[in-house]
């Protein structure tokens, strides 16, 4: 068993990938673990030629109660993060990837995500959720397959 502090680690940006080397870029749940963010997503999009595929725990139900993480984001700070890149596709779903559904209705996913991070109507919420159809329902994960600009 070794300390997760003690594996090595490098910047994203001094790996020398050239520009658009790769069809698609994918990145599975490393987005909350990298202290620079905006910088390590604009090199993601910098090296893919067509499309970035990115998964990360949702705030709004995870609560960024994993002590690796550096932070989490809900749904709406995702998007924001990921759009200056390209043409934003949402998804959500489970940790393991076995549940995914795509945000058909994004202003409602959003209205959702807000009412579950508002103290007064969090619990509502919770509940409302439970007799929500899965694929309408908050879910732990948001991913997002970006289309680079």
């Amino acid at each position: 068993h070794r300390d997760l502090h003690s594996f090595p680690t490098r910047r994203s940006s001094d790996l020398n990938i050239p520009s658009k080397s790769f069809d698609v870029v994918v990145s599975m749940d490393v987005v909350e673990h990298v202290e620079d963010d905006r910088t390590f997503v604009q090199h993601l999009g910098r090296i893919a030629r067509e499309k970035l595929f990115i998964t990360t725990p949702n705030w709004s139900v995870t609560r960024c109660t994993w002590p690796y993480h550096l932070r989490e984001y809900t749904t709406e700070e995702f998007e924001r993060l990921l759009s200056p890149i390209g043409r934003v596709n949402l998804f959500k779903g489970n940790g393991p990837g076995t549940l995914v559904y795509p945000v058909k209705n994004r202003d409602a996913y959003m209205t959702i995500n807000r009412f579950k991070n508002f103290p007064p109507t969090d619990l509502a919420t919770r509940v409302f959720n439970k007799f929500l159809p899965r694929h309408a329902r908050l879910h732990s994960h948001n991913a997002a397959l970006v289309e680079i600009y």
